[in-house]
């Protein structure tokens, strides 16, 4: 899984450091007791992308952007260290899932 911020009118990127930190987060609910943790997240690097599945034709530029221009690059979840395991269905009471969160820097979060 890769992902990125970008506006959807000119698709500049909106995932400038200085204003937008990526947070990862997983969790699983066992038994209804939740557990949690973050996880490691890092510009994707070519061998990320090898493990995509094919690219559709209409598709292809847009990742080629990604791949070339430092700005506009993905993020990827570290899955060979996290140790993660999706799962089940929320209203089940077992699940596991990841959320992906772009927090913006400016702002106090109480």
């Amino acid at each position: 899984m890769a992902f990125a911020l970008e506006d959807f009118f000119t698709s500049e990127s909106l995932s400038d450091p200085r204003y937008v930190k990526w947070f990862a987060h997983y969790s699983i609910i066992v038994g209804g007791e939740w557990h949690s943790r973050e996880l490691p997240i890092y510009p994707c690097k070519e061998e990320d992308y090898e493990k995509f599945y094919p690219i559709d034709e209409r598709s292809a530029s847009r990742l080629s952007r990604f791949k070339s221009e430092p700005d506009q690059q993905l993020q990827c979840i570290d899955w060979d260290n996290s140790d993660i395991d999706l799962y089940g269905v929320e209203s089940t009471g077992n699940v596991g899932v990841v959320d992906v969160i772009a927090l913006p820097c400016n702002v106090k979060l109480t």
